[in-house]
């Protein structure tokens, strides 16, 4: 056994599955410096997809759609109206032909 308790059979010890330094041999020194980068690195790819233009680009994206919903939606109602005014005047046709009421006497 080595210092501290560990044994410096290269086995991989829980320790390390759980501080995410699965690669490290039991023996070797804690790695903190290359977890330093990893974090670096992972904060900069935060910092570029979820803070930045990903983040711009998904709310202009959510934006267009609802203006598009928008426009649809007024169309839609404009076409209902449209479809009662019509079957008004249609209904209205058929209720006060004159030739077909001369026809009826």
């Amino acid at each position: 056994m080595r210092a501290g308790g560990w044994p410096s059979t290269g086995v991989r010890s829980c320790r390390s599955a759980r501080d995410g330094s699965l690669g490290d041999r039991v023996g070797a020194p804690d790695p903190y410096g290359r977890r330093l980068r990893d974090h670096q690195k992972l904060a900069g790819q935060v910092e570029a997809l979820f803070r930045g233009e990903t983040l711009r680009g998904l709310l202009l994206y959510a934006w267009g759609w609802s203006v598009v919903s928008t426009i649809a939606l007024y169309a839609a109602i404009a076409a209902a109206v449209g479809f009662v005014v019509m079957l008004i005047v249609t209904i209205g046709d058929f209720v006060a032909d004159p030739r077909l009421a001369a026809e009826q006497r």
